[in-house]
């Protein structure tokens, strides 16, 4: 696993701590895997994630029309990067793009001690409309399903 990978994971869980979101990393559904799926109970909203830390996979996937697929299980799609390796204007319409950084990096910063992670919203995703009501049951229940295996993998 990547220091870049690692540092958008702990993103991910120390920002939806305090939230009420709960979250799942590489959820898989109607054959995607989603790299982090977040619901949000109170809202009842699903809240899709791809990360990327290479450009070339970005680029495979946008070429492929990959992304597409996700769009059916999430009212929100984005992608999900380190700072600076996806332009806001290689994006589709659809999704959104957020990048992570440290604060030592975004600050310019030379100590250790503020090397903890940061997002920065770039482009915001589009709300992709409701999902057919019997397809979120199906998605909560395997979401759910998990609690049982996977507990200690939710945050």
């Amino acid at each position: 696993m990547s220091t870049n990978l690692n540092l958008i994971e702990k993103y991910f869980k120390e920002r939806h701590q305090s939230t009420t979101d709960i979250g799942l990393f590489e959820f898989g559904i109607g054959g995607c895997i989603f790299d982090c799926l977040l619901f949000n109970g109170h809202k009842m909203r699903l809240r899709g994630f791809e990360f990327k830390v290479s450009r070339a996979d970005f680029l495979t996937e946008i070429r492929t029309e990959k992304w597409k697929k996700y769009l059916s299980f999430c009212h929100t799609f984005s992608f999900v990067c380190p700072k600076g390796l996806i332009n806001k204007n290689e994006v589709p319409k659809n999704a959104g793009l957020l990048w992570i950084t440290t604060v030592n990096e975004h600050y310019g910063y030379t100590e250790r001690k503020h090397d903890f992670p940061m997002g920065f919203w770039i482009k915001r995703p589009r709300f992709l409309g409701e999902i057919p009501e019997d397809e979120f049951r199906k998605i909560v229940l395997v979401l759910l399903g998990r609690v049982k295996y996977r507990k200690d993998e939710f945050f």
